[in-house]
């Protein structure tokens, strides 16, 4: 972090051509106190917040990105990347030369990285974008979904989702893209307890999968579905159904032998 700091700090000087002097009086400060902060010191808030209002740069970005490498690869791609505060959390989002909003596509392979940068710029500039005709508001993101527990969708499927602001937003039924802590990345049916109970009961369309819970605290952030893109899923149906029938003919035979159990006790105490 502090390293960050002084690298950034020596950048927006060198970028404004002042010279520590220029720089210091520019803050209220004499060239020994600023020169302390370019080398060695611990930025204190009010030093932080100076610099925050004068350059434009948010306090988190000051410590916690590397501004030059994070322009040169913005210059690479021609984009921008803009922080959105939503309550407690920051969405990173890139825009192209008409300041409109990338659709970043997240494919299974970025699931692990996607954990670790949903909320570094840097990442989310290095993911690739998609072009569709999606409304002008809301923010969107697409997630190539793996596994056979949200059928129709099968492995390869892209799910487009809008961001969900509040986790009270959530509607009931609906399907989702949640990206949590303990789990990374999953696709399910939610059912919304969070005011009541602190936690949302996630549910797979493939009966084979069962409900499970979800406290509110592991959530990082949630896409609504709003589209899909699509592949033709017959043999994936018939394998999810021969599965199905597999588990109907278990406990079918589970329930036969519970019920000999049953009649041998009875005989036995008749």
């Amino acid at each position: 972090m502090l390293a960050n700091f002084k690298k950034n700090l020596l950048y927006i000087r060198n970028k404004k051509g002042l010279t520590q002097e220029a720089m210091a009086k520019a803050f209220g400060y004499t060239r020994s106190l600023y020169k302390e902060y370019e080398y060695n010191k611990q930025p204190d808030i009010e030093f932080l917040m100076k610099i925050s209002k004068d350059y434009g740069i948010s306090i988190n970005d000051l410590l916690e990105q590397d501004l030059e490498e994070l322009e040169n690869l913005q210059a690479q791609n021609k984009l921008e990347v803009h922080n959105f505060n939503h309550g407690l959390r920051v969405l990173a989002v890139s825009v192209d030369e008409v300041k409109k909003e990338n659709v970043e596509f997240v494919p299974v392979k970025a699931k692990a990285g996607y954990l670790a940068g949903y909320s570094d710029p840097q990442f989310i500039v290095s993911l690739k974008r998609m072009s569709l005709p999606l409304p002008s508001s809301g923010t969107f993101r697409a997630f190539e979904i793996e596994g056979d527990s949200m059928p129709p969708h099968n492995p390869g499927s892209i799910v487009i989702g809008k961001y969900v602001d509040s986790w009270n937003d959530i509607t009931n039924l609906k399907t989702y893209v949640l990206i949590t802590k303990s789990e990374g990345i999953s696709y399910k049916r939610v059912i919304n307890k969070i005011r009541e109970k602190g936690h949302l009961v996630l549910m797979s369309d493939n009966p084979v999968y069962q409900p499970y819970l979800l406290k509110g605290q592991e959530i990082l952030e949630v896409w609504e579905y709003y589209c899909h893109i699509g592949f033709d899923g017959r043999e994936e149906r018939r394998n999810i159904d021969e599965r199905l029938l597999n588990k109907i003919d278990d406990l079918s035979l589970e329930i036969a032998d519970l019920n000999n159990l049953v009649r041998q006790r009875l005989i036995s105490a008749a």
